[in-house]
């Protein structure tokens, strides 16, 4: 037994609520709200039949208000589909609506297993203002800065998927948006499961990557929480120190301490850890360098190859040809040339080419003048 509002006081058994009062406004109140209930429901049910009735129709059902759309994704156990329309003035909206949405294809494939949302943003058909702020607020919420946008989130408006106009037709159309929704369903069962199901370390990994590709963040760090458990764990403990210098941690006492460990812990580049703590260390250390910082955001890649390069010649001239790239960016051409020429003396044959051509771009070129990248450091 608790207390309500007032006084009152209630006890809940079996999903019914059972009120307790002698007060008169109890029962004035309790008429008030069972009768707000009613009509909640009536216009529940109504909109649920409303939608039938288009989707039988052979049309999209269209629900205008997003909170409505959203209750009724979640009573039904259904992702919702949030159409971004730029109402009269958009080309390509109309041609997105014209080309997938009224199509029986794209029809018949997805009414059944999405409810649908469409956010107009008019510029001369008439809107009432409180709609438009509404409008706005899930535009904000989405971050949808272009017409069209199709936004798929889940019960818990985790965004999902994000399309726009793409060529094709209605078929195509639905085929890459039920395939999205499929693989991001089968990852959300597995976090589901995860408490009951002993996945491998492998498994762990692979879904952690999916929920990267998703942009599924709170996934993401339960797959890192379950894997740092694991023996072998370096995978993780990785992941998380990535996580934590993305988000402007790098010089944060514990995470310096989890970068010392990963260091300990494979003091051979075992599963190149260490290129890749020197990738994560250079990448934010070099983001908004000014010249004056460049030694200091390329000494993670230098003390890298000055360690392992002679050992690791694979991975070796990428890094050499991305440090003589900074230098050369820089003004500093002098650099810039002594590591161009390393690289070139150790890189694949097939890429000596590609990397002349940079050595003399870089001989020929004025300052201020950056060159194209040739590689990419990889992760």
């Amino acid at each position: 037994m608790v207390g309500g509002k007032d006084g009152i006081i209630y006890k809940r058994f079996d999903g019914n609520i059972t009120y307790y009062t002698s007060s008169k406004s109890f029962v004035t109140n309790y008429r008030r709200v069972a009768m707000k209930k009613i009509i909640t429901m009536m216009s529940a049910v109504l909109c649920l039949i409303a939608y039938g009735a288009y989707a039988e129709d052979g049309k999209i059902a269209w629900i205008a208000d997003y909170d409505e759309a959203l209750d009724i994704a979640r009573n039904d156990d259904k992702p919702l589909f949030i159409f971004f329309n730029g109402a009269d003035w958009s080309e390509w909206c109309e041609k997105l609506e014209e080309e997938v949405f009224k199509t029986t294809e794209f029809v018949e494939d997805t009414s059944d297993a999405f409810i649908f949302a469409k956010i107009d943003f008019p510029k001369d058909k008439s809107i009432a203002r409180e709609d438009l702020a509404n409008n706005k607020a899930v535009r904000e919420k989405f971050n949808v800065s272009s017409f069209p946008t199709v936004v798929v989130v889940d019960s818990e408006e985790r965004k999902v998927v994000v399309m726009g106009y793409r060529p094709g037709g209605g078929k195509e159309y639905a085929d890459a948006l039920l395939r999205n929704w499929e693989e991001y369903s089968t990852l959300a069962n597995a976090v589901k499961d995860m408490k009951n199901t002993r996945l491998t370390t492998k498994q762990l990994e692979d879904l952690f990557k999916e929920a990267k590709a998703f942009g599924a963040e709170e996934y993401a760090d339960m797959f890192i929480a379950e894997g740092i458990r694991r023996i072998d764990n370096a995978f993780f403990l990785l992941e998380k120190y990535r996580s934590n210098v993305q988000n402007g941690n790098i010089d944060d006492i514990d995470v310096r301490a989890l970068r010392n460990i990963l260091a300990e812990d494979n003091p051979n580049n075992e599963n190149n850890v260490q290129y890749n703590l020197a990738v994560i260390d250079f990448q934010a250390r070099i983001a908004g360098a000014t010249a004056g910082d460049i030694d200091k955001a390329l000494k993670p890649l230098i003390t890298y190859l000055d360690t392992f390069g002679a050992e690791d010649r694979e991975t070796a001239w990428r890094v050499t040809m991305t440090i003589a790239q900074v230098f050369h960016d820089n003004n500093m051409i002098e650099q810039a040339l002594k590591y161009a020429q390393t690289c070139y003396e150790t890189a694949p044959e097939d890429m000596k080419d590609r990397i002349a051509e940079a050595i003399d771009f870089m001989e020929k070129s004025s300052p201020n003048t950056k060159i194209k990248e040739l590689t990419l450091l990889e992760q």
